[in-house]
């Protein structure tokens, strides 16, 4: 789990400061100083958020995952039902145990999501 947050946050952020870098240099003329404030406010309001309230950045990831649910899980189950089962090319996807299976994965992770959230 060590290495999934730190790739997370380092992806995350490595986009994040190219794209402030962006808007940085359109007023500032030196690519150093657009670097650096966009750097800084890459990783102030991360770093004070995790110093000021312990754990946020775990309660994030775990609502996070709950999205990245809704999103992997649900969204696909829900599209699947909108097309027609002769369009579709596999036949495991006309099985239809196999997508309440699915859906009812989906909605184990958001519940537990859910309850941690709120105790």
């Amino acid at each position: 789990s060590l290495l999934a947050i730190a790739t997370s946050v380092l992806g995350v952020g490595v986009g994040l400061a190219e794209s402030l870098k962006k808007t940085v240099s359109a007023s500032l003329h030196s690519d150093r100083a657009s670097s650096w404030i966009a750097a800084i406010m890459t990783i102030g309001p991360a770093y004070l958020a995790v110093v000021l309230v312990p754990n946020a950045f775990l309660s994030v990831l775990g609502f996070a995952g709950m999205i990245l649910a809704v999103i992997a899980i649900g969204l696909p189950i829900y599209l699947l039902q909108q097309v027609p089962s002769d369009r579709l090319f596999y036949k495991e996807l006309k099985i239809r145990w196999l997508l309440v299976l699915a859906a009812s994965v989906g909605l184990v992770v958001m519940a537990s999501e859910a309850y941690n959230l709120l105790f």
